[in-house]
């Protein structure tokens, strides 16, 4: 047949190109970068969390799944936009991680460290 694909040749392009795919042995190394950094920066913040509220061990496993799964809901979000109307669309198909803050850290410590309001003498 001559409108088969075996004539087209894929080629690799330059990670830094915007449209680029890099190879396996580029690809690889650079993926688990991403994976590593994204899991610290998810993780840490549900671990110090609970380790000022003091939780227990098994509550705390459960925080941190919560900040993982919460995180790959909203990247998967972020990468494959399902809703789109006119000029809106929800998630920017972009390759984004969208993690945690540590911006509400402080916030979060707060409540675990001071006694509730109730318990204050008027």
């Amino acid at each position: 047949m001559s409108g088969s694909n075996s004539s087209v040749k894929k080629t690799h392009a330059s990670v830094f190109e915007l449209n680029g795919v890099p190879s396996f042995g580029q690809a690889l190394p650079l993926a688990l970068q991403h994976v590593v950094a994204m899991i610290v920066g998810c993780v840490t913040p549900s671990i110090i969390v609970a380790g000022v509220a003091g939780i227990n061990d098994s509550d705390r496993v459960i925080l941190i799944q919560a900040a993982l799964f919460c995180s790959a809901i909203s990247t998967l979000l972020q990468l494959f936009p399902f809703i789109k109307f006119g000029n809106f669309q929800l998630g920017s198909a972009l390759p984004v991680i969208m993690g945690i803050s540590f911006a509400y850290v402080p916030s979060m410590q707060a409540p675990t460290t001071s006694p509730p309001f109730w318990a204050h003498r008027w």
